[in-house]
């Protein structure tokens, strides 16, 4: 998959999960579909997103396993859309940005310095 980051410079992404990725001007915050099947590889494009808004390469940010463990990461994203299971939002710091995953969404906020 592709990804359009809506700032213009036609930048893609080789995403794997994620999907419709783009800037929403009336949020502030760049948003993307994902694929819940694929929960494994998820904190991986969630980790390019990252680097994408804040352009740079996934070395110039902090690594996501100092924020959180990848396997509850991925549970929890499993269990977001069980019908046994009513996860609300996960929400952790990485780079620069707020990222919340929820229910087939993940938007990624910038934080302030």
């Amino acid at each position: 998959m592709s990804a359009d980051t809506g700032d213009g410079n036609g930048s893609s992404i080789p995403f794997r999960t994620i999907d419709d990725f783009r800037y929403d001007e009336q949020m502030g915050m760049h948003r993307a579909r994902y694929d819940a099947e694929s929960a494994h590889e998820l904190l991986v494009d969630i980790v390019l997103a990252v680097a994408d808004i804040e352009g740079a390469t996934t070395d110039g940010i902090d690594p996501a396993y100092r924020t959180i463990d990848g396997d509850a990461f991925e549970t929890l994203v499993r269990a977001s859309v069980s019908e046994d299971v009513s996860a609300g939002p996960l929400t952790f710091p990485l780079g620069g940005c707020r990222v919340t995953v929820v229910a087939g969404e993940v938007t990624f906020e910038r934080r302030s310095s």
